[in-house]
């Protein structure tokens, strides 16, 4: 099985992706889709008369295939310090996991998670996790998790699928709570 390693950027939106072939091209695969389905946005300048972008009202969430903002990931997410915990919980421990992935994206921009902020944000949220490494080990097999490094120095990134479903679980749990 050979590695394979793909970076690509299409207009403002970038990829990047290393694993076994197959897998990075179904992710690529998966990629091009969700950008194809994004609208095109125009640049608006701020100016006295016409608000800023991001002040502007947001679209309908239910088919935005980008995570939310971070204020709607509040609902659901806890941050002390290092660790993201879930106020909100979903149907499953491997759900979860996937979820405190997603929210060290958004709410502390690190994409790549180490094992014990994964385990740590478990624990608080209320679950008693085993070995992170060995659920990590069976997201990494279904595509939606990429690792690097060795041992203790192991990080945790979500793939673009990855991204999605931890946005979908993510969505069904905000509907849930108030």
């Amino acid at each position: 099985m050979s590695e394979y390693r793909l970076k690509i950027k299409i207009g403002n939106h970038e990829f990047e992706a290393e694993g076994p072939a197959d897998a990075v091209a179904k992710q690529f695969s998966d990629f091009k889709e969700i950008i194809s389905k994004i609208p095109d946005v125009p640049v608006v300048v701020a100016t006295p008369t016409a608000p800023a972008l991001s002040d502007a009202a947001p679209g309908p969430a239910g088919n935005n295939p980008l995570p939310p903002p971070a204020s709607a990931l509040n609902k659901i997410f806890r941050v002390e310090g290092r660790v993201i915990s879930m106020t909100a919980l979903p149907g499953s421990e491997n759900d979860a996991a996937l979820l405190i992935m997603l929210g060290q994206k958004e709410l502390r921009d690190n994409d790549a998670a180490t094992g014990s902020e994964i385990k740590d944000g478990l624990e608080l949220s209320g679950y008693k996790p085993g070995r992170i490494d060995r659920t990590m080990e069976r997201f990494v097999a279904d595509g939606l998790v990429l690792t690097m490094g060795k041992n203790r120095g192991r990080k945790y990134r979500l793939t673009n699928q990855g991204l999605v479903k931890a946005q979908a679980i993510a969505d069904e749990l905000q509907r849930k709570v108030p």
